[in-house]
């Protein structure tokens, strides 16, 4: 079944789950899942991570050295003066072993979820996506040395800013990207439209515009902001993707063999031999189809298996947090996960304003 472009789904799943529980469980999995991966993010093997830090079953420091680092490999030069992204962390950089994230501590958020929350906030501020503020915020943001404490600074933001400097539209210094990364800052804006679905896939389209360029990535941006509205209005994530989306969407994502995976497969089978655990879209978004599916209702173990598994985990727990939040309510979170992040004032205040705004809609 295809839902009509401007009209969120009507789901028949947990029928005994509210709506306004599901869009708080979808928030705070959003920032979850990413501080809970952020110290074993960039780990190709679970078993170097389990070497490191036992097994991840809440939220810690990153240790340094990192054992598999490739920041020494990475390099940004400035290109004038609205492109000093860096704020003396060229040092850092050129230093082996140095982790992406090692000036956070346990429940912080790394530089993509900060973004996806301040764009949430300006939205839900000016009542409805701007996009050029949203490309205000967004340079004024990185430009600002007190802005964010993260090391690390992907591809997409580097060249963005390497053409920003050089004097280039806004709009246009942005490049093609296929990392999940993108995603994961636009997701909060579905949050936004839960019930529109037309302006859901509109606004994304708009905010990956700016960043992360391709139709490769908008395509899969549809598929996970679907998803996440079907979860939010009832349907368990079988039948979004089986009975729903399936009949109607063509990414290659949903033509894997998820149901035969988590009947026989290990979660490190799948993410080592299978869907594999970087950052390309190709690898990321059947990862996270397979935890929801496998995990749906155990918001616990889904977004501890994507901390386990390694990888490009804090932009992939990002969006499976939202999704496994949506599908079971936010009575389905550990309580002390939400209060234990850092910000937790400011965000209990945030999603109380997203709240108020979309019950408006009601």
């Amino acid at each position: 079944m295809k839902t009509a472009a401007n009209e969120p789904p009507v789901g028949s799943g947990h029928a005994d789950i509210p709506f306004i529980s599901r869009l708080y469980g979808a928030f705070w999995g959003y920032f979850i899942g990413d501080a809970l991966a952020m110290p074993t993010h960039g780990y190709s093997m679970p078993k170097r991570i389990r070497k490191d830090y036992g097994r991840i079953v809440g939220y810690r420091d990153p240790i340094n050295p990192h054992p598999e680092s490739t920041l020494f490999r990475t390099h940004y030069e400035p290109t004038g003066a609205n492109s000093d992204i860096m704020h003396g962390r060229e040092s850092e950089w050129h230093t082996p072993g140095t982790h992406f994230h090692q000036h956070l501590k346990a429940g912080d958020n790394t530089l993509n979820v900060l973004l996806g929350r301040s764009l949430l906030k300006l939205t839900l501020d000016k009542n409805g996506f701007d996009p050029d503020q949203y490309a205000d915020l967004y340079t004024d943001f990185l430009l600002d040395p007190n802005s964010h404490n993260d090391t690390y600074i992907n591809l997409s933001h580097r060249t963005f800013f390497q053409n920003f400097g050089r004097g280039k539209d806004v709009w246009e210094c942005g490049a093609e990207s296929n990392r999940i990364g993108g995603i994961a800052l636009a997701m909060p804006l579905a949050l936004y439209h839960a019930h529109d679905l037309k302006s859901g896939y509109k606004d994304v389209h708009k905010a990956l515009s700016l960043t992360h360029k391709g139709q490769s990535l908008a395509s899969a941006a549809d598929l996970m902001v679907e998803l996440l509205l079907q979860l939010l209005h009832g349907y368990t994530a079988e039948q979004a993707l089986y009975d729903n989306i399936r009949t109607w969407h063509a990414h290659p994502a949903l033509n894997f063999p998820y149901r035969r995976w988590r009947g026989h497969l290990s979660d490190e089978e799948v993410a080592e031999h299978h869907c594999k655990n970087g950052a390309a879209i190709d690898d990321a978004l059947p990862l996270i189809l397979f935890l929801i599916l496998k995990y749906e209702g155990d918001f616990e173990s889904a977004l501890l298996a994507n901390a386990n598994l390694g990888g490009d985990n804090c932009p992939r727990g990002a969006i499976l947090g939202m999704l496994a939040g949506a599908a079971g309510g936010c009575e389905s979170i550990p309580s002390t996960w939400a209060q234990e992040l850092s910000d937790f004032e400011s965000l209990d205040a945030l999603v109380d304003q997203l709240a108020d705004k979309v019950t408006q809609e009601t």
